[in-house]
């Protein structure tokens, strides 16, 4: 009956109790002293910290916020609309490829329009293109066509169709 008399521990007095039972152990001396020194080395880096923000408060980066920052999608779609516009000729894979260089290097569309990187590279994809349309797409003849269907022509009409076939 003593047992239910007891009061049983709170988590913090077991885990105290469990320590002063285990102080013996060289293990649990290691892991005391590595508490102790990290929690002294927490406080010295907050003090440190805390001085440095007095002293150098442009540098210390502002609390970062879960809202999403405002776009500006609507300007840079309309900038890619009037370069297209001005640009008929282009593709929109190089003008993607010169905003991407324009961004990269920090200037403007049409001066990255203009640098040697982009001339080449606009270069290149209109001798790809060249070759392209150059390919033959199929590998059957053309049909000429008629004037009406072979079934409604006449002899003379599918010998002179035929000629035009052959030759």
């Amino acid at each position: 009956m003593s047992d239910e008399t007891k009061v049983s521990p709170t988590p913090e007095e077991a885990i105290d109790n469990t320590i002063d039972n285990e102080s013996d152990s060289e293990d649990v001396k290691s892991l005391l002293a590595q508490k102790k020194h990290f929690r002294d080395k927490l406080e010295k880096l907050t003090i440190d910290f805390e001085s440095y923000k007095t002293q150098n408060p442009e540098k210390v980066a502002a609390p970062i916020s879960s809202e999403p920052k405002p776009s500006n999608n609507d300007d840079s779609r309309l900038e890619k609309i009037e370069f297209t516009l001005a640009h008929p000729d282009l593709g929109a894979e190089v003008i993607k490829e010169v905003f991407d260089l324009a961004k990269s290097k920090g200037i403007k569309t049409e001066d990255a329009l203009k640098s040697p990187m982009a001339k080449a590279y606009i270069e290149s994809v209109r001798a790809e293109q060249a070759v392209v349309k150059a390919t033959p797409s199929g590998g059957r003849s053309p049909k000429i066509a008629g004037a009406k269907p072979v079934s409604e022509m006449t002899i003379d009409e599918r010998k002179e169709h035929l000629k035009k076939l052959v030759s």
